[in-house]
């Protein structure tokens, strides 16, 4: 049944007598959609259906980049419009052109190909809100956009054994404990100092790493900041993690969210 296609809800039981040779009539299958538990029992066979028909279809060699990644998590939204007379159950962000909107979010396994949780909201509701929780990324890579980008969520995942990608947004001020450019020159100027302070004089040319640092409850928070130069919006581009530097040095943590761009392009087609 999953696999056909619906035009209506009449469609499910045709598809239904079809596949069982059975003669259920539309009236006694509609009694049962309009029950409250039948949200339930969907819900519990799509999550049936998914355990089993997933599989590990990527895999990582060992020794090469990630191959001590346990599962490669990955999350993103899209943002559907709705009409406009559902706006009070669904009310949209962008009210002069979309009164009413909901957003999917999914938190997708790389390594598996398949969603692990799907939650469908209004669009005005936060993204972090649909965030896996840190200790459930323990062992793994979390690859996300800057919408969720959240400290205390990243030092809890930090906390966890997780391992985090993160794209970074403007506004942000951490303290710069020490920043080198990606020809290996150390940038003294930019020691020890606020990062809004050094953004004016950062290099342009060609990447570089800062190790930056926040206070969080009162305690330090340090995270690898690699920062380029983006020609086309003319801006500075950030991304943060907690990978070490060691075995990932600033060109592979540039090559693994690019990782996050091409399973983006399949994973909007799958929501879509």
């Amino acid at each position: 049944m999953a696999a056909q296609e619906v035009q209506s809800l009449a469609d499910l039981p045709r598809h239904f007598n079809a596949l069982w040779d059975a003669e259920v009539r539309y009236n006694a299958w509609y009694n049962q959609l309009a029950k409250a538990s039948c949200a339930s029992f969907l819900l519990t066979s799509l999550r049936d259906i998914m355990g089993k028909l997933t599989m590990q279809v990527l895999g990582i060699e060992a020794g090469q980049a990630c191959s001590e990644c346990q599962r490669l998590v990955m999350q993103d939204g899209s943002a559907f419009a709705l009409h406009a007379a559902r706006a009070r159950v669904f009310p949209g962000r962008f009210n002069a052109v979309n009164p009413a909107a909901v957003e999917l979010h999914c938190t997708m396994d790389v390594l598996h190909d398949a969603p692990r949780t799907i939650v469908l909201s209004p669009d005005t509701d936060s993204e972090h809100d649909s965030r896996p929780a840190p200790a459930s990324l323990q062992g793994a890579w979390f690859l996300a956009d800057r919408g969720s980008l959240d400290l205390t969520s990243l030092r809890d995942v930090d906390r966890h054994g997780g391992c985090f990608l993160v794209r970074g947004k403007a506004g942000l001020h951490p303290r710069v404990i020490d920043a080198v450019r990606e020809d290996g020159k150390r940038v003294k100027a930019c020691q020890d100092r606020d990062f809004q302070a050094i953004l004016t004089t950062w290099p342009k040319q060609q990447r570089g790493e800062l190790d930056v640092e926040w206070l969080i409850e009162h305690q330090p928070f340090r995270l690898r900041l690699i920062a380029s130069w983006n020609k086309e919006t003319q801006a500075l581009v950030y991304l943060f993690t907690n990978l070490p530097q060691a075995r990932y040095d600033m060109h592979t943590i540039c090559v693994g969210y690019k990782l996050r761009w091409q399973v983006e392009l399949v994973f909007k087609e799958w929501k879509s």
